[in-house]
């Protein structure tokens, strides 16, 4: 997928401590929307510009972004109630997608409340528009209470699916989800830093409500002859089992474990390497049957300051362990000025 930000905004310079101009571009070869869809192969590409300002009056800062995304709806295909296969492009044409969103964020003493709202541009096939509030309060100088909700209006083309049991549905058009997350974060020493959060989140009259928790630790490991720094995380989700489901496949439970280590061999030059387990599991209970399906993400990045100036570059690839599911390859690339 390939990204292209473009953040510009009304000049605030005359208030603003610092603002930030960036363009970014990603690409990758596969997508997977939702399970509405079949992808045959084609890549997607995002194009994005993005501009933000910070400090305006001393508590307040703006973020702006526009995103222009290419798709390949010929080749994306949904089920009608006639049984067959049509491509998204005879329904939306071949025409980019454009996309928007806009960010507050308010920093008085130890509060930090930051809010977000994002919605495309024109008509596509998978609308998401959103608005989300997070908090971050200071309790002590080491510990900080979080807490986030989120919200999305989901709208999809007509589709159908086929169940487990062989029953044909005409799958959710108009969806709600909403999230919320509570945790903490706690600097342990002057060189690990940990997090714990849980959430629930739900996709009404579509999936079954999910609980889930994520934990985090971040330490600077040496600094010689380099400075070295290590990054591990683990997430867990799984839907309520005694919840109904109004679509296709099981219940879903879901894990990742993830880890990075970066090294600073130069000054303000930052290599990193990434590695990603992830496990989904689907109960379907009607007949009885659990998938599994895991694969594994290698990542890659480097990125360097350039004063003003910065510039980064990622790469990543995916690798399924089922035949039924393509590797994926991601590459990134973006600069960002301050000014």
């Amino acid at each position: 997928m390939r990204s292209l930000i473009i953040f510009f905004l009304l000049n605030f310079s005359s208030f603003a401590y610092y603002q930030t101009a960036g363009i970014n571009f990603t690409r990758n070869n596969k997508t997977n929307f939702s399970n509405s869809t079949e992808v045959e192969s084609g890549s997607v590409s995002t194009t994005a510009l993005s501009y933000g300002i910070f400090d305006v009056a001393r508590y307040h800062s703006f973020n702006f972004s526009y995103q222009q995304r290419y798709l390949p709806y010929d080749k994306m295909k949904v089920l009608t109630g006639e049984g067959e296969l049509e491509p998204l492009s005879q329904r939306y044409g071949d025409g980019p997608e454009h996309w928007v969103s806009f960010g507050h964020d308010f920093s008085m003493g130890d509060w930090n409340i930051s809010t977000s709202l994002g919605s495309p541009i024109g008509k596509v096939p998978y609308s998401r528009q959103n608005a989300g509030v997070s908090i971050r309060y200071g309790v002590t100088d080491r510990t900080i209470l979080l807490g986030a909700g989120e919200y999305q209006l989901i709208k999809r083309p007509e589709s159908y699916g086929t169940k487990s049991n062989q029953e044909t549905i005409k799958l959710p058009e108009n969806v709600n989800f909403s999230r919320f997350v509570l945790g903490v974060e706690q600097i342990v020493t002057s060189r690990i830093k940990m997090s714990i959060s849980g959430e629930t989140a739900v996709y009404e009259d579509e999936r079954p409500r999910h609980f889930g928790y994520a934990t985090k630790l971040a330490s600077a490991l040496f600094t010689s002859p380099f400075n070295t720094f290590f990054k591990a995380g683990h997430t867990y989700r799984k839907e309520v089992s005694s919840d109904a489901l109004y679509t296709i496949g099981g219940h879903l439970e879901y894990r990742s474990t993830f880890t990075e280590l970066t090294i600073e061999p130069l000054y303000d030059l930052l290599f990193s390497l990434s590695y990603q387990l992830v496990t989904e599991r689907q109960n379907e209970q009607e007949v009885g049957r659990v998938t599994q399906l895991a694969y594994d993400q290698f990542g890659t990045a480097v990125s360097y300051d350039w004063d003003d100036m910065k510039t980064t570059l990622k790469g990543s690839y995916l690798m399924p362990n089922s035949e039924d599911f393509e590797n994926q390859m991601n590459l990134e690339g973006g600069v960002e000025w301050t000014f």
